[in-house]
């Protein structure tokens, strides 16, 4: 695994796209939070709580994750589809199946990329939050800090799921652009669209809120709608929101779908 890593570290450590991303994802993360910020002089209506309280725990939890599930989408989803379109487009691909390296070792390299990926911006989403919210909140205790509903598995979850679902992209389509433009409109219009008109034709209620980025994104919602009051406003017209355990659950089924269907296009493909 290790080795692997450093394969990929050597690829791309000097790579001005690959790390023009990763910047902008340390960079956007927190600096979201200065939107918030600027709320603080606006005056929300009930039940909405004040723009300071988001700084605060137990709320700095979902303020934060919000934030990074945007920007681990739009940056790092990226990157991972960029490091896959760029060895097809630039024949390292093919250069190094020619070297001997089998189809199943550059695959779990790419993994090992999603995985390392995760894992760094889950640790850095931890440190993020426990940093605002210990500068915000004035008293609190250790249980306190942490009492955030299984926060942090619930980024990790999501950022794998989504750069799972990138790395899917990035194999079928293979194309640098395309694969690019796909996951954005996918997830941005193309879901949304179907869920719409499969609740309005088919009548399915409820069980449009069951496609698979709306369950991920539901890992770490908006954070008002977590708020009991809002909830209530909501809930003649549908819950929703799906049980964090629900979406841990099934996201963890998509991430072994995205990347099982990853692994039959770069098997099956020429190179």
């Amino acid at each position: 695994m290790l080795n692997l890593l450093r394969l990929e570290y050597k690829k791309f450590r000097k790579n001005s796209v690959v790390s023009m991303l990763c910047f902008f994802f340390f960079l956007f993360t927190p600096a979201g939070m200065i939107v918030i910020l600027g709320l603080q002089d606006v005056e929300l209506p009930p039940p909405l709580p004040s723009a300071e309280m988001y700084y605060r725990f137990t709320l700095v939890w979902d303020a934060v994750g919000y934030i990074g599930s945007w920007t681990v989408f739009f940056f790092l989803g990226i990157a991972i589809i960029y490091s896959v379109t760029a060895e097809v487009r630039y024949k390292t691909l093919r250069q190094s199946m020619i070297n001997g390296m089998p189809r199943t070792e550059f695959y779990l390299s790419k993994f090992y990329l999603v995985l390392s990926f995760s894992i760094i911006a889950t640790l850095y989403y931890a440190l993020i939050s426990l940093v605002i919210g210990a500068f915000s909140t004035d008293q609190y205790d250790l249980a306190y800090m942490f009492e955030n509903e299984w926060a942090i598995p619930r980024f990790f979850i999501m950022c794998m799921a989504t750069l799972s679902f990138a790395l899917f992209i990035a194999f079928w389509v293979r194309m640098s652009g395309l694969a690019i433009f796909l996951y954005y409109v996918y997830v941005i219009s193309i879901e949304p669209s179907l869920r719409g008109l499969s609740s309005y034709f088919l009548d399915i209620g409820d069980w449009s809120k069951y496609f698979p980025m709306n369950i991920i994104e539901d890992l770490m919602p908006m954070p008002l709608y977590k708020l009991a009051g809002y909830l209530e406003m909501q809930r003649e017209k549908a819950d929703i929101l799906i049980d964090y355990p629900i979406a841990m659950g099934l996201s963890t089924i998509f991430i072994f779908i995205f990347l099982g269907l990853a692994w039959l296009s770069f098997r099956k493909r020429d190179l």
